[in-house]
């Protein structure tokens, strides 16, 4: 025997080891390989002596070598059986499972003399349980409950799933009868199951089943027949899963649905529902009644669109359609629509498209309203806006629209360019300037007015503006609510109109009644004092003078009463001082009743009469008087004839009693259309013109003027005297003045 095959040892004395099926080695009491058989050698396709020693470990797959090397080195320390699963190399490169199984040979004082070890193929076994395992696990964690049965009905596999459905575990149901878990009332069910799979059939459906704490489950389950290869039945398997949540929401949904359709029925509007192909699939009362045509008819008509729509209408519903097959979610439209009857009727379309899970439009829900009545109604409102707009346009007030807080200008008319001075733009752009134009002083007032009654009784207010270049207008502003049918304010309407001219003109009457009222109580004193004076002369004068003649009569009546005859000398001389007081009397009648209207006015005319007075009055006053006359005067009316010497004659009672003057300078122009007097005096003077006494005379000299249509004009300054300037149109301006 060589040398090397005493190296080999058991190779030579056992070579019945090659003969065995498994692989079988041996190794040194420390652990490293000493033999391998040659149906190792061939498995492996490696020369002997790179199994030899430590080199196995090469062979095994790098997963497994560190694992192999640690349980190999404790086996030996402890002379101790060794078992272990590892990958070993084949000649192609890939790996196979091996059991490597090892005991110790007999001990010596040292421990083992050796190893005897084998290896066997366990790599099918190995993969079936891998793929158990993973059939296993993926079992355990899908979301179906699977349930296997044998023949019988007893549970032979129950997964995870179905204890979180149930609420039994595995280890309470195998080897249960699976219909022990099924109250009584659910027995037909499961015989109905069994019955169907013994017939050859598989089962499926919904029912409601039961969870372990009572509570009630839907689920949707199949129940298979598990056949061997000759077709008979050796299981039962059946999956299932949770549909609670899905019921419940189909319930809910079918309520809703109810709910829906009854609204859909009942609403006002039209509903119809399109799909792809814009056939009518849904169809409402609403819609039978507004175009005629019964659910069913609509359900069946061939093209819709253009049964609906006059065949003007089409190409505008072919752009909204357009729109809507793009994914415009507004595509809003009003058109006319035929009805089953011939009609034509207007339309107010809100259309939203449907689509599928990819986006794709799927169909169409679309809502309409007949509007026919209501655009009538727009267009005649139109028409009269418009007539309303122009014939705002052309008036000269301002009318104006706001909505009913006021704070948003629709309307308002060009009067308000020119009243206010300002832009209507500016206006609409800033509503409450209107306000801000107002005189400060009439602001607050104003204002409250319009914030407390503009939405309920409207206001009538009269108030100041003040315009850009500084000027103030009276303006009178009305505003009233406007309501609609059920008393809702929906706008505010008003008219403000420019009063300034009015206001000046009850200023001027006011100015004028007031002047008015003076002259009468000026007239009235004057009347008085006119009576008082011509009683006081008639008196005085005209009673002293018949006083005197009474009592020269008594005493002649005496004296002729006596028996004796009178000396005629004395009677003479009595008769002369009656005559005389007789003349004296007739004269005094004649100067009241000059006064009361000179004779002269008849006798000689205007101008004569005038300048008889200024002479008059110089000789009874002494204030020295200065007349220039220039014209021919026409004829004058009497009425005109008696105003202007009245008017001269209080002009010289005032210089005679105010004046303090020493002349008086009288001018007369007159030609045949207007007569002119000019009265100048050097006095002192009128009184300031709000002086409450002032002009009493001047005042009824202002009314006498104005009787005949005259100008009258005083002018005066303090020590420079007075002027009154008097110009009269000769014409006869009615009844003649006392």
């Amino acid at each position: 025997m060589t040398g090397k095959a005493r190296d080999l040892g058991l190779e030579l004395r056992h070579p019945i080891l090659d003969a065995f099926p498994q692989v079988v080695w041996t190794a040194t009491p420390d652990g490293s390989t000493k033999y391998l058989s040659r149906r190792g050698l061939e498995l492996i396709g490696i020369a002997p002596e790179q199994v030899m020693g430590w080199n196995w470990l090469d062979l095994l797959h790098p997963d497994d070598v560190e694992r192999s090397r640690q349980r190999w080195n404790e086996a030996v320390n402890a002379g101790a059986e060794y078992v272990n699963e590892y990958r070993l190399r084949q000649p192609d490169g890939s790996y196979r499972w091996y059991l490597a199984h090892a005991l110790p040979l007999p001990h010596t004082d040292e421990g083992p003399s050796g190893w005897l070890g084998t290896w066997t193929d366990i790599d099918d076994r190995r993969r079936a349980e891998e793929r158990h395992e993973r059939d296993a696990l993926l079992l355990a964690n899908v979301r179906e409950c699977i349930i296997v049965t044998d023949p019988a009905g007893i549970v032979t596999y129950w997964n995870d799933a179905a204890t979180a459905t149930y609420g039994w575990t595995a280890a309470e149901m195998v080897g249960r009868p699976l219909a022990d878990r099924f109250p009584e009332e659910a027995r037909p069910l499961i015989a109905e199951m069994m019955g169907s799979i013994a017939a050859g059939h598989d089962w499926h459906g919904e029912f409601e089943d039961y969870h372990r704490n009572g509570s009630r489950i839907w689920i949707n389950a199949r129940v298979s027949r598990i056949s061997n290869a000759s077709g008979e039945l050796i299981g039962i398997i059946g999956t299932s899963h949770d549909i609670t949540a899905r019921k419940r929401a189909e319930e809910e949904r079918d309520r809703v649905a109810t709910r829906l359709r009854l609204q859909v029925d009942r609403m006002p509007l039209a509903y119809v529902l399109f799909d792809r192909d814009l056939r009518i699939i849904d169809w409402n009362a609403a819609a039978e009644q507004m175009f005629g045509y019964t659910r069913n008819e609509a359900l069946n008509m061939m093209s819709p669109v253009d049964t609906l729509l006059p065949p003007s209408e089409r190409p505008a519903a072919t752009e909204v359609l357009r729109r809507l097959r793009a994914g415009d979610m507004a595509a809003h439209a009003i058109n006319d629509n035929a009805t089953r009857d011939g009609r034509r009727i207007t339309c107010e379309w809100w259309n939203t498209p449907l689509l599928d899970s990819q986006g794709a439009f799927a169909g169409l829900i679309s809502l309409a309203q007949d509007i026919t009545e209501r655009r009538r109604a727009d267009e005649a409102l139109r028409a009269s806006e418009e007539r309303f707009r122009q014939i705002a346009d052309s008036i000269s007030e301002v009318f104006w629209l706001t909505t009913p807080d006021m704070q948003s200008v629709d309307y308002v008319s060009p009067g308000y360019d020119a009243i206010w001075g300002r832009a209507r733009e500016a206006l609409y752009a800033s509503p409450q300037s209107w306000m801000d134009a107002i005189h400060v002083d009439d602001r607050p007032r104003v204002a409250r007015v319009v914030a407390t009654s503009h939405l309920t009784k409207g206001y009538d207010e009269e108030y100041r503006i003040v315009r850009p270049d500084g000027t103030e207008r009276w303006i009178r502003d009305r505003a009233f609510p406007v309501l609609d049918g059920s008393g809702t304010v929906i706008r505010v309407a008003g008219v403000a109109e420019d009063i300034t001219a009015k206001k000046q003109s009850e200023e001027q009457l006011r100015a004028t009644t007031e002047q008015l009222r003076a002259r009468s109580v000026s007239l009235a004193e004057a009347r008085e004092e006119e009576g008082r004076r011509i009683a006081r002369e008639l008196h005085d004068e005209l009673g002293g003078s018949l006083s005197a003649i009474k009592w020269d009569l008594e005493r002649l009546a005496a004296g002729l009463d006596q028996t004796s005859v009178p000396d005629p000398s004395g009677l003479r001389q009595r008769l002369d001082l009656l005559a005389g007081t007789v003349r004296e009397a007739g004269e005094t009648v004649r100067r009241i009743a000059s006064e009361l209207r000179p004779p002269m006015l008849d006798d000689l005319g205007l101008v004569d009469a005038i300048e008889w007075q200024a002479t008059e009055f110089e000789r009874r006053t002494g204030i020295r008087c200065q007349i220039a006359r220039s014209g021919a005067a026409a004829p004058l009316p009497p009425s005109i004839t008696i105003a202007i010497f009245r008017i001269f004659q209080e002009a010289l009672t005032n210089i005679l009693r105010h004046a303090r003057a020493s002349l008086v300078e009288i001018g007369v122009m007159a030609d045949t259309s207007t007569f002119a007097l000019t009265v100048r005096d050097d006095g002192i003077g009128l009184p300031p013109r709000d002086d409450a006494r002032r002009g009493l005379g001047i005042v009824g000299m202002y009314e006498r003027a104005a009787l005949i249509g005259a100008d009258l004009d005083v002018t005066s300054h303090p020590d420079r005297g007075t002027v009154i300037r008097l110009q009269a149109p000769l014409r006869d301006e009615g009844a003649e003045p006392a």
